[in-house]
């Protein structure tokens, strides 16, 4: 019977065939004389291109269950405050008939973005423009539709073991249920995120520029 490729084995594969690099890590934890397993801490991230603006980053933490213990997706580097944290999600049925829901989260102002989405953290939000901008907005919607298991978030999840995200606040479009190791999906999630990297850049161009 053929043996069963890992999921750093096809991310292996995906890097080779799309010209890209790769670097990844798997270290295993031993546990204890009451519980003896083998544990397993893998990372990996994949830059889109040369320029490495944005970067397909997996974690995995099996000594762990929390929601924080697996993730996948797509993250690059945004000048916000590093302490900010900010979590948006697709509304589900569940949020719907949630009578505390709309006391609880933020509004953007946008009726038809807020009626679509859930902010759960949203510390520095609202002075920020980035996330009322319409553009943005649109693009968010169009990657929860693409899979509903995604999420949008600053700062959420550790990518520090990336050398270009180390203290850095980072934006991240991703999930936590499992890895994406599909070339298709991997490839319309850089494709969003460069959407989205090139909209906050015209946004932060003009503060740079009074700056000068």
């Amino acid at each position: 019977m053929k043996k069963r490729k890992t999921s750093i084995q096809k991310l292996k594969e995906f890097a080779r065939q799309s010209n890209r690099s790769i670097d990844f890590s798997v270290k295993h934890c031993h546990g204890n004389a009451l519980n003896p397993l083998i544990y397993n801490l893998r990372n990996l991230y994949i830059p889109n291109n040369g320029g490495e603006n944005s970067y397909f980053v997996c974690f995995g933490d099996s000594r762990k269950i929390n929601e924080k213990s697996t993730f996948s997706g797509v993250f690059f580097p945004i000048s916000m405050c590093r302490s900010a944290k900010i979590l948006i999600r697709k509304k589900n049925i569940k949020d719907i008939f949630n009578p505390f829901l709309s006391q609880s989260d933020y509004k953007t102002g946008n009726e038809s973005f807020d009626s679509q989405v859930v902010i759960e953290e949203f510390d520095s939000i609202g002075t920020n423009n980035i996330f009322k901008n319409l553009e943005i907005q649109e693009l968010i919607c169009n990657s929860l539709e693409f899979d509903k298991r995604l999420k949008i978030g600053v700062n959420l999840v550790n990518t520090s073991f990336v050398p270009s995200l180390i203290n850095r606040s980072h934006f991240g479009i991703f999930t936590t249920d499992r890895w994406f190791v599909e070339p298709e999906k991997i490839e319309t999630l850089f494709s969003i995120a460069e959407e989205i990297r090139s909209h906050i850049i015209q946004i932060e161009e003009p503060k740079l520029e009074l700056h000068i």
